[in-house]
């Protein structure tokens, strides 16, 4: 998986529980204690954990070296220790430290996670351990040593606790299991791998919402950003889409934001980086801080992103590219229709969006005929067109599809509720996201020609007509680009209703 800085895409934590011989010794928590100290020569967070060998006497413990485009994560790794001693074996390619020792028994194994790079952070090195005089950020795959006889298929969430001691001063912490120095949680292997530890001298700005707390913690200041309105902008976001999904519980959502240095002596030559990582109840955020960052970007980075804590995450792609029509691009309309929703988009900027970013650009592509088919992985990742192009595809698929069922299905629905469909059906059913599934539900709206309009504008990748869209206050430019206008400025609240809807 490559870095995208600007769409970064929720990332599924690397590796996963290994079959191996159950322990004779009975383990039913996952104990860490971890000691940041920022204030040494060389800053470091210090882990230690126990553990315990098999009938065989090994311990395999699952440790990142090399994913999300990383490599050599080993070097992070100093004084390692294990009590009492064993041989220890470094096994780079299958991201795995291994021990060996004496059958059945007890060890202690402690360690200290550095900085490997003396640069500044920016975005060739954010996925990496950041660890200075401020403030430390590290994944969890890269801060925790995990041994893979804790989890199991039968039982694969595990009870962990992480005690956090202060010694060296005092910090605070802000993670994907909360803000207290004394942790207890149960979590899959995939969950505790992907998530977010960050502490030091933390800005952290806390909203409830209904049961929820929406956490902001950032180590930095910001010249660029309005770091107040940014917090208020995303508990309005959160709120919304766990209203979208009908979703309440108690979990916390945790937003990281960490500067990156890139080189901008001025406007006509400025490099600039805005992206972020979907993590467990978390996302990590890193942004320059020059003028092109702003509210506004971030505000559809957010949306955008924590969209696919639903729909990437819980709705699984089949085939990854091939649905990224769906996953990506209808991801991103209703990043944009929620933040119209929300009220943080005019109406006005709402449709300057779509026409700027994708109807535009779109119409004009020289791949927009180009079957879905076609797009793969070598080509998405390695060509900016072809990598745009399910996003924009797909949501223009999504706005069209939205005003066809609200023009044409009665009680009030829109595609709002075929996206809950799609999540009830592929959670309840236990299956990956489809064409299947997707025409499946869409069967249940009694839309005319709904498979061939799927065949016709996903499959075969033919454009859309939008100026045969016929929506009160709206008309659609003729011509090679159709972009979109108010036809009558006093019909806009009635316009806002009906995109909102």
């Amino acid at each position: 998986m490559k870095k995208i800085y600007i769409l970064f895409f929720i990332l599924s934590a690397c590796g996963g529980p290994k079959e191996i011989t159950s322990n004779s010794i009975e383990s039913t928590v996952l104990s860490y204690v971890v000691q940041p100290n920022l204030t040494a020569e060389i800053p470091s967070v210090s882990v230690q954990f126990e553990t315990a060998t098999n009938e065989k006497g090994e311990i395999q413990l699952a440790f990142t070296n090399e994913g999300w485009d990383e490599k050599d994560l080993f070097k992070s790794v100093k004084n390692l220790k294990i009590s009492p001693k064993a041989n220890v074996e470094f096994l780079k390619k299958e991201n795995e430290i291994k021990l060996k020792g004496n059958p059945n028994k007890k060890y202690k194994v402690s360690y200290e996670i550095i900085q490997d790079f003396k640069e500044k952070v920016t975005t060739e090195n954010t996925f990496r351990p950041i660890i200075n005089s401020n403030y430390f950020h590290v994944f969890g795959k890269s801060l925790f040593m995990m041994p893979y006889s804790n989890f199991t298929d039968d039982d694969p969430s595990v009870e962990i606790q992480i005690l956090w001691k202060s010694e060296f001063g005092s910090y605070d912490i802000t993670n994907s299991f909360g803000t207290e120095k004394t942790q207890k949680f149960k979590a899959k292997f995939s969950e505790f791998s992907s998530s977010i530890f960050l502490g030091g001298k933390l800005n952290s700005y806390e909203k409830l919402w209904n049961q929820n707390n929406v956490v902001l913690s950032t180590p930095d200041t910001w010249e660029n950003v309005d770091i107040t309105r940014l917090q208020n902008d995303l508990y309005n976001i959160v709120g919304l889409q766990r209203n979208f999904w009908k979703e309440n519980n108690s979990e916390t959502t945790t937003v990281t934001f960490i500067k990156t240095f890139e080189n901008c002596p001025n406007e006509t030559n400025c490099l600039n980086s805005c992206g972020g990582t979907g993590l467990t109840n978390s996302f990590a955020t890193y942004c320059s801080d020059n003028f092109m960052t702003t509210n506004e970007r971030l505000n559809w980075l957010f949306a955008h992103e924590l969209f696919h804590h639903w729909v990437g995450s819980t709705i699984v792609n089949e085939s990854e590219e091939i649905e990224y029509w769906f996953s990506e691009g209808f991801t991103n309309y209703f990043a944009y229709k929620l933040l119209l929703r929300s009220g943080i988009l005019s109406l006005e900027d709402f449709m300057a969006k779509l026409n700027e970013e994708v109807i535009e650009p779109h119409y004009n592509s020289t791949l927009k005929t180009k079957p879905n088919g076609e797009i793969n992985a070598e080509k998405f990742w390695s060509d900016k067109e072809w990598g745009k192009l399910p996003y924009r595809r797909g949501l223009l698929y999504a706005f069209y599809l939205d005003t066809k069922i609200k023009q044409n299905v009665d009680d009030n629905r829109s595609l709002d509720d075929v996206m809950r469909d799609i999540l009830y059906k592929t959670t309840t059913n236990k299956v990956e996201f489809n064409r299947h599934v997707f025409l499946e539900v869409l069967y249940g709206y009694k839309l005319n020609d709904y498979e061939n309009d799927y065949e016709n504008f996903i499959e075969q990748g033919n454009p859309i007509d939008l100026t045969k869209l016929n929506i009160t206050g709206i008309y659609f430019e003729t011509g090679k680009v159709p972009l979109m206008h108010i036809q009558e400025m006093e019909a806009t609240d009635k316009i806002s209703r009906f995109l909102m809807r």
